[in-house]
């Protein structure tokens, strides 16, 4: 318990000894709850000592990404934040115009709820929101985990359970996407709640199962259009597997209840999604379009550091890894057979909008797969012989330290040198400079702080990642800004892959022309107006 208050402090307060005393805390404490979960006796007293202590390690994983910073780390949690103000203002209202998170509301109001209960300050509420969330996760994934263990026969179901939680809450993407404050860090316990009824109304036929997951299927709905989707597409899966091995099909009443509420809710109020699904497809069969390889350049040749390559090949050969342990045990998981397939539809989902002309991210797909592939994985581990089982289990911890590792180093060390959150020089601009009725061409933070000012998107920002062919952007830009920090961040990862330095070169030296005066000369960002 030490450990975790040290490793708080060391976020919190920014008080660094360096990376390597980050990683030494990292590797004692995983050792020790590995040591704790194989070799502790097996009572329900130490699981639940052990299971808080997951509990623990899941809100410090998270706060990597939210205590060290003033204001939300990302782009995504600004929108959300936007819908939220909406909610404390106007209350709830589907009124036009009105920001297309605002039409799954759960998030927002549970922000909303807490805010005015605490009297926090809203930025401050947005950001405990999700560590709120996150304490149940963990309960909601160990019944989830015991009751998909029951079926395979596992005589140490709960080290079996036990280690299954501590894989899924280091994977990641859990740690970063489920650290914010954004719609699917409220459904993700709601998606996995219903699929503990779902189970559980499949062993035992009771109303009341049917019930609750009819009324968490609502609140799915209005929480995340993308994890209402997927249940829908999951249980189909689901259903088909088991239809194909019991020779019955017992979940097509679900199937029908998921259809009509999120179908239909997106039918007659938000068409958003639907045409979200039409145009994947469109896309994939036409093959019109980049894939996500091709946008976020993903290329091992082109990496400007070790780092990189390790991150990317390192995927590839875990889930490798993980498929083959899953594959060559099929015959002592036969009970687990449709959580496997959902596992592998995921992955398969995964491949087709890495490599297909889709924009939607593929590592999102292997979040939700992951719960139900991690518990066959570690039963098939726990199936092994001592020997074969020891070294899966080094397998398995060294994935775990690959997810903490797929943390920029920034994160822990020198929070000041991670970009990606608006910062006070940002918000006083903005505060001084109303951009909302100019075209401005400015990287994210600008637009971030826009955001939470003025509580309304607007569609005429032009946010360039990478600056490369920006002369026409700069010509039909009203205002244009600089930031020196994200130029030289940028200049470092991306200096094998476009020639970074003759761009920013071209760009400076199109803005010293007679049609562009410049408005702001601040530490880091530069500002100009188009005089045309």
């Amino acid at each position: 318990m030490l450990l975790f208050g040290y490793l708080y402090s060391l976020i919190s307060f920014r008080f660094s000894l360096g990376i390597y005393f980050f990683w030494g805390l990292i590797l004692m404490i995983y050792g020790i709850l590995f040591t704790q979960i194989l070799c502790t006796k097996n009572s329900w007293v130490s699981a639940g000592l052990i299971l808080i202590e997951l509990i623990i390690l899941n809100l410090l994983l998270h706060s990597i990404f939210q205590i060290p910073f003033e204001s939300f780390f990302g782009i995504d949690a600004h929108f959300e934040y936007i819908s939220l103000t909406l909610i404390l203002d106007q209350c709830f209202s589907f009124q036009s115009p009105l920001p297309l998170t605002s039409y799954w509301p759960m998030i927002h109001i549970y922000g909303a709820t807490f805010q005015l209960l605490t009297g926090l300050n809203l930025v401050n509420a947005a950001k405990v929101t999700p560590f709120l969330l996150e304490l149940s996760l963990p309960l909601l994934l160990y019944i989830l985990f015991q009751k998909i263990i029951s079926l395979a026969g596992c005589p140490k179901a709960r080290e079996a359970a036990l280690l299954s939680i501590l894989f899924y809450i280091t994977l990641f993407n859990h740690i970063e996407f489920s650290s914010y404050f954004i719609r699917q860090t409220i459904a993700l316990p709601i998606f996995v709640l219903i699929f503990y009824l779902f189970i559980a109304y499949l062993e035992k036929s009771s109303k009341r199962y049917i019930v609750l997951e009819t009324l968490l299927i609502v609140a799915l709905t209005f929480a995340h259009h993308f994890l209402g989707f997927m249940l829908l597409v999951l249980l189909i899966v689901f259903t088909l597997i088991q239809g194909v091995l019991h020779k019955k099909l017992n979940g097509v009443s679900h199937i029908l209840i998921v259809s009509c509420v999120v179908l239909g809710y997106w039918t007659y109020l938000v068409q958003f999604p639907l045409n979200v699904i039409v145009n994947t497809f469109q896309d994939l069969l036409l093959y019109q379009g980049s894939s996500y390889i091709e946008v976020r350049n993903i290329d091992a040749t082109s990496f400007a550091y070790l780092r990189e390559v390790i991150l990317l090949y390192g995927f590839f050969l875990f889930h490798g890894i993980f498929s083959i342990i899953i594959l060559v045990k099929l015959n002592i998981l036969k009970r687990l057979v449709p959580y496997i397939a959902i596992l592998f539809t995921c992955g398969i989902i995964g491949v087709f909008l890495l490599f297909g002309p889709v924009s939607i991210f593929p590592d999102r797909i292997l979040l939700i797969g992951w719960i139900f592939g991690s518990v066959p994985l570690i039963v098939a581990i726990l199936s092994m012989k001592k020997s074969y089982r020891q070294i899966s289990m080094i397998v398995v911890f060294m994935f775990l330290l690959y997810n903490v590792y797929y943390i920029s180093p920034a994160f822990y060390s020198s929070p000041e040198d991670v970009y990606s959150h608006p910062t006070a020089e940002d918000y006083r601009i903005v505060s001084i400079i109303d951009m909302r009725e100019y075209n401005v061409l400015a990287h994210t933070n600008i637009y971030a702080a826009t955001l939470d000012i003025y509580h309304v998107e607007t569609n005429r920002f032009n946010q360039k990642e990478i600056f490369s062919n920006l002369t026409d952007n700069v010509r039909m830009s009203d205002l244009i800004f600089l930031d020196s920090r994200f130029i030289e961040i940028m200049k470092a990862d991306y200096s094998n892959k476009i020639d970074y330095s003759a761009s920013i070169a071209s760009l400076r030296g199109e803005l010293t022309t007679t049609q562009y005066s410049q408005i702001l000369d601040s530490t880091y960002i530069k500002g100009y107006v188009n005089m045309r």
